[in-house]
């Protein structure tokens, strides 16, 4: 007999471009954006220094929304069109080829996708993830003219169980 595993834990998380910086300027470096994480019913993720941070011992995967909005004053429309994830690397040394796996279980290529303007993946807060830091590339492409750039954040797997700080959210 199957167990019924628990629902995913789901969190929407806005960026907001505030200077788009496209992979052809004559200086190269990411968008600046500023990002924040909308309550959808979820207890284990939060958003802390600019990092979003899940507490992993409840062992609850995450269904991300990702959805790229305009600053104020800019009549651009901004659409995700990708997405990469690599564990962050200790120091100056290489990262291994299990760490490479990680991301590879962790992340399911399968889970990624992008409908109606929102990217969509889940974080499955495998075991072989304890404690891992994972940045993340998001691939945008402005409407108007096509040029494209990334925007990296980041997601923490804490050992708390609550993102935050190991103070639980009152659900609203």
């Amino acid at each position: 007999m199957k167990k019924n595993s628990p629902p995913n834990e789901k969190a929407r998380v806005i960026l907001t471009v505030t200077k788009f910086n496209p992979t052809t300027s004559t200086t190269p470096g990411t968008t600046t954006y500023t990002m924040a994480l909308i309550p959808w019913g979820t207890t284990h993720v939060a958003l802390t220094s600019g990092q979003l941070t899940i507490g992993t011992k409840a062992r609850l995967a995450v269904d991300f929304n990702i959805e790229i909005a305009s600053s104020p004053g800019d009549a651009d429309l901004y659409l995700p069109v990708g997405v990469a994830f690599w564990p962050v690397k200790k120091g100056r040394r290489r990262i291994k080829t299990g760490e490479i796996d990680t991301v590879c279980q962790n992340f399911l290529k399968n889970d990624v996708r992008i409908r109606n303007g929102v990217l969509k993946f889940t974080d499955a807060c495998d075991p072989c993830a304890d404690l891992v830091t994972f940045e993340f590339s998001v691939f945008l492409q402005r409407y108007s003219d096509g040029l494209w750039s990334t925007i990296d954040p980041t997601i923490v797997h804490s050992e708390s169980n609550e993102g935050t700080n190991g103070h639980r959210r009152r659900r609203r």
